[in-house]
């Protein structure tokens, strides 16, 4: 009688990068009314921020009218894989429209998707040897939130607006990490800078947006870096974070800190 030995051999192990990564739509909020404004903030944040990149985590915005179907503002999708999540327990990823200047009803579309990792067992090239082959998967949410402008409204004030409120899920995605893996960077379906790839929980957890706040210095960072009259008062390019995005129209990159900005 003859036994075959069978080998297992490991891509590699499974870390203990655990927690849960939250993108979170901060402004506007759901059936809120605002002043109209030439330059409108619309600002995401990413809570456990450092726990981002296992996930290649990708983000895209569209706002559109609701009283004019020929009024369409195309947004933007917007390349995260060089950004700087390890800044700050809370990144912050801000874009401007100058077309909220009129009354109106509109909504904004915002998409999230991300990356996770399983192994797949298949044959290798040594007899009795299996190897436990990384597989990317692809996730992504859709979510939309509605909003007015008036001018009887109050002036936009990102200070209060996260302050002292209620949240709807539809303004945040939860995104549970049990585990991470090591994964080579030509593997199939992963374009993330990292060599770890989220292992996803088996168990879901819901969104708080509500836990992010922000507070005036940061609210001052964001108005200040939309307008013309801060544009002086922006740090040197070395201080800055290198990020990346691909030609798309309307898309204005610049990064301050924590904070990205981009105009659609």
């Amino acid at each position: 009688m003859h036994t075959t030995l069978l080998v297992l051999a490991y891509l590699g192990t499974a870390y203990s990068a655990t927690g849960v990564v939250e993108v979170d739509l901060v402004f506007p909020r759901h059936n809120m009314t605002y002043a109209p404004a030439s330059v409108f903030p619309i600002v995401v944040a990413f809570q456990n921020s450092k726990l981002a990149p296992y996930l290649d985590p990708g983000l895209s915005m569209n706002l559109r009218s609701l009283t004019n179907d020929s009024y369409i503002i195309h947004g933007a999708e917007l390349d995260l894989r060089w950004v700087n999540f390890s800044g700050s327990e809370v990144y912050y990823e801000a874009r401007w429209s100058t077309t909220l200047d009129i009354e109106d009803t509109w909504q904004l579309l915002w998409d999230v998707d991300w990356k996770n990792c399983t192994n797949t067992l298949e044959s290798s090239d040594t007899p009795g040897t299996l190897w436990r082959k990384p597989q990317v998967g692809l996730n992504f949410t859709h979510r939309f939130i509605e909003f007015n402008t008036k001018f009887s409204a109050q002036p936009v004030d990102l200070v209060a607006a996260t302050t002292n409120r209620s949240c709807s899920e539809k303004e945040g995605v939860a995104i549970k990490i049990e585990s991470t893996q090591p994964i080579p960077s030509d593997a199939e379906g992963w374009s993330g800078v990292g060599n770890e790839c989220a292992i996803l929980a088996s168990t879901t957890t819901s969104p708080n947006p509500c836990q992010v706040t922000i507070n005036p210095a940061a609210a001052e960072s964001i108005t200040c870096s939309i307008t013309e009259g801060c544009k002086n008062r922006r740090p040197d390019k070395k201080s800055a974070a290198p990020r990346h995005a691909g030609p798309v129209a309307l898309l204005l990159p610049a990064l301050i800190g924590v904070f990205a900005f981009t105009g659609i």
